[in-house]
């Protein structure tokens, strides 16, 4: 059985990442707490499944101790987040798609 080769892009510098997480939710508590989790993978290379993964593992730490409305509201920004992130159509559909499948979106 032949498996299929994921495309793999390059997230932005950690400037530009910053900057396209911002366009995607200006809010000041994620720009403090949530975003330095994202930031870590700046400019790292990645498939569409691992921006899903790199998304829902950070939100899980970030939301941590937090009400299950502040976890919901963060969820519900993930597609604008692939969005900000991901110029490639190809990968950014994956990514999308992985997290339609995983309820997220």
């Amino acid at each position: 059985m032949a498996t299929e080769k994921l495309k793999v892009i390059m997230l932005p510098r950690r400037d530009e990442m910053l900057r396209r997480l911002i366009s995607a939710f200006d809010e000041s508590h994620a720009i403090r707490n949530f975003y330095p989790l994202l930031l870590e993978h700046a400019g790292q290379e990645i498939t569409g499944t691992g921006i899903v993964l790199m998304l829902t593992l950070a939100a899980a730490d970030y939301t941590r101790t937090m009400p299950s409305v502040v976890t919901q509201a963060l969820y519900t920004r993930m597609s604008a987040f692939v969005n900000a992130l991901v110029d490639d159509d190809e990968v950014r559909n994956e990514a999308l798609q992985g997290l339609r499948a995983a309820n997220i979106a």
